[in-house]
């Protein structure tokens, strides 16, 4: 009898192989103990002793033989899916790389929604609801997942969403009666009718450049500019808070001294903040002519209402029209003095959307030159705020709901995320008939039209399994057993790794369906179980329940009998 060892060195290490010497009838039962061992330890030294029958023995010997798979090459030469061979090279580990899909709901229950289909898909219409507080709603479902074992990191409902809000138009409601006097300190001028909010702009004058106060603190001066004959204009404004009213004004008494004054009032400004846009008014001081100029004007708030305001010496004067058409202005009041200090004022009847208004001017119907002024600012319009849209979602069909994402929304359309972590996403709770979205609207001041054009689910996941196949071994003998596998691995936590096994005589391919596959569980070695057949292949899982672990296969090794 004679002794022959097997040495195998540490992982990626170089490795001696020999032959091991077995009686093919008979096995001892150290030679059994002595393999178990050598499958064991392996991966980092392995010593074992067969024994084996003299030559004239009633025994036939026969030869195990171990085929080793440990390498990037060994690896790859097999079938892998959804591993990774590369980040560490020698080791199979799960790639743990995100994923991201993203699907259309294919259904709708509901009648609050205007065509709520075409919330279906990207850029093929909208589904509208007028704004309430808030509106009913729609429930978009069959999203059509299908990610049964994977991992679920994140999942976010997106919402392309607009609203158009119509903006109320700043209109001209009336204009008081002149007020005039001549050698006077103070003037009553009496404001038309108006409602609560209306702004009241009151525009006095007065010769020799003499100072004008208002009645009390709620009148606020924007305007004070002199002409280059002392004609003095200075124009106030004040939020009504109820119907018209009588306002004196003062100035101090001089001889001569001409003062007049008229106000008006407008609709529709805006009423959370200050509703003249006044930081840069155009103010001309013109010449003698009969031609008012007015400078170019810009406006700061794209919802500038403009007004133009033409002041000029000469009692028998009316205004001609305001020359441009872009924006076209509408002359509101002429107003004539017996002293000849003269107010016009025109106003553009719509939006400016922020556009300069370009130098403008009018002239005169009489044709008596004058000196004169022009004044342009701009009334703020009140916008309609941007409704708000709100979105939630149920993972078991509708008995549970997430807490609802509320987004104002702008007047073209953008997309919306809600992030909800309202419970510990599954593949399961994706399904159809699990996973639902609704929807609805909530009005911000005056309610108005939101459009939904997209209502998809995107989730973020890992794949929590991968497989690795090894190449089929031709052991080159017919009925080769296969004496016992073992593997080397590294398990973090959530993480397993299991293997199974299949041979036959006939070759077959390494990702060929048959011959069945034979489990062998995740603990090594394997010495039992095992089938027989000229061509094997063990194939291993690798799975994690944990995004951030893997397991990671280092080597794998068949013993079988070679002949």
């Amino acid at each position: 009898m004679k002794a022959m060892t097997i040495f195998k060195g540490a992982p990626g290490g170089s490795r001696m192989k020999q032959s091991r010497w077995f009686s093919k009838w008979f096995i001892l039962p150290a030679v059994a103990v002595t393999m178990i061992a050598a499958l064991v330890v392996g991966m980092s030294a392995a010593l074992f002793t067969d024994t084996e029958t003299s030559n004239d023995s009633a025994f036939a010997a026969w030869t195990s033989t171990q085929w080793t798979q440990t390498s990037q090459a060994h690896f790859e030469a097999g079938v892998l899916n959804n591993v990774n061979t590369t980040s560490s090279p020698g080791d199979v580990m799960l790639p743990l790389t995100s994923n991201v899909i993203t699907n259309s709901p294919t259904t709708n229950t509901g009648s609050a929604w205007t065509n709520p289909t075409n919330a279906y898909g990207d850029g093929g219409g909208a589904a509208t609801i007028t704004s309430g507080a808030p509106s009913g709603n729609n429930v978009w479902g069959n999203y059509g997942f299908s990610l049964t074992g994977a991992i679920i990191t994140q999942v976010r409902v997106r919402y392309d969403a607009w609203s158009s809000p119509s903006n109320i138009t700043v209109a001209f409601q009336a204009v008081g009666a002149l007020a005039a006097g001549a050698n006077v300190s103070s003037l009553d001028v009496v404001a038309p009718a108006c409602a609560a909010n209306d702004i009241l702009i009151a525009v006095l004058l007065v010769k020799d450049n003499r100072v004008v106060s208002a009645p009390d603190g709620t009148w606020t001066m924007f305007v004070d500019s002199t002409n280059t004959t002392a004609q003095r204009v200075r124009i106030f404004w004040k939020r009504a808070t109820a119907s018209g009213g009588t306002f004196t004004f003062t100035t101090p008494t001089k001889a001569n001294n001409l003062f007049a004054g008229v106000i008006s009032a407008w609709r529709g400004c805006i009423t959370t903040a200050t509703p003249i846009d006044a930081t840069s008014p155009s103010i001309s001081n013109n010449a003698l002519s009969d031609t008012v100029s007015y400078a170019t004007f810009n406006p700061t708030e794209t919802t500038a209402f403009v007004v133009a305001i033409g002041v000029y010496n000469d009692d028998t004067t009316t205004a001609g029209a305001i020359s441009g058409t872009n924006p076209a202005f509408t002359n509101r009041f002429d107003l004539e003095t017996s002293t000849g200090t003269d107010c016009s004022m025109f106003s553009y009847s719509g939006t400016s959307d922020g556009a300069a208004t370009g130098a403008r001017s009018h002239t005169t119907t009489s044709g008596v030159d004058a000196i004169n002024m022009g004044v342009l600012f701009g009334l703020v319009a009140e916008g309609t705020t941007p409704e708000q849209i709100r979105v939630d979602v149920s993972w078991n069909g509708g008995t549970n709901w997430s807490n609802k994402a509320t987004t104002t929304t702008t007047g073209t359309e953008a997309t919306y995320w809600d992030v909800t972590d309202e419970t510990t996403w599954t593949p399961a709770k994706l399904v159809n008939g699990q996973l639902q979205v609704r929807a609805d609207a909530v009005t911000v001041g005056t309610a108005s039209i939101v459009s939904l054009d997209w209502l998809p689910v995107e989730v973020t996941y890992v794949e929590s399994s991968g497989t690795v196949a090894s190449q089929v071994l031709d052991t080159t003998v017919t009925g080769s057993r296969w004496d016992g596998m073992g593997w080397d691995r590294t398990l973090p936590s959530g993480t397993s790794i299991t293997f199974e096994v299949r041979a036959q005589e006939a070759l077959f391919a390494k990702d060929a369906g048959s011959p069945s596959w034979t489990s062998v569980g995740g603990t090594s070695p394997v010495i039992s179980g095992l089938p027989s057949g000229q061509y094997k292949q063990w194939r291993a899982t690798l799975t994690t329940s944990d995004a951030s672990n893997t397991p990671t296969l280092q080597e794998a090794r068949v013993y079988y009998y070679g002949g």
